[in-house]
């Protein structure tokens, strides 16, 4: 975890994150991530518990990156998604609701 910066405007501290498993591990590779103390963690006082905080949202942030770098590593899949491009597609919401929620009945629109 790196703090990059902080947002006067906001009152952002900003964060890079990189784990053992990106394909970086300097946080300064990845982009940096605004996070509100004060709205987030209004508890949280003591800076090292603030920091511990921050590293506990890293770790989704991480794993979000390892999931993109996989992802550009096969061509194959980002040519699926590119294929899908100017598809119109449509659905009944009965056929996107599970069991459970059709019973609810939810109209569709």
């Amino acid at each position: 975890m790196k703090i990059t910066g902080y947002d006067e405007a906001s009152f952002s501290l900003l964060v890079s994150f990189a784990s053992d498993k990106t394909k970086y591990q300097d946080p300064s590779q990845y982009q940096s991530y605004a996070y509100q103390p004060m709205n987030m963690w209004p508890g949280v006082t003591d800076p090292d518990e603030l920091k511990k905080c921050m590293a506990v949202a890293g770790m989704w942030v991480t794993e979000n990156q390892v999931r993109e770098e996989q992802f550009i590593a096969d061509p194959t899949k980002v040519e699926q998604y590119r294929a899908m491009v100017g598809e119109v597609v449509e659905y009944p919401v009965a056929n996107l609701l599970s069991q459970e929620q059709n019973q609810n009945s939810i109209e569709e629109v």
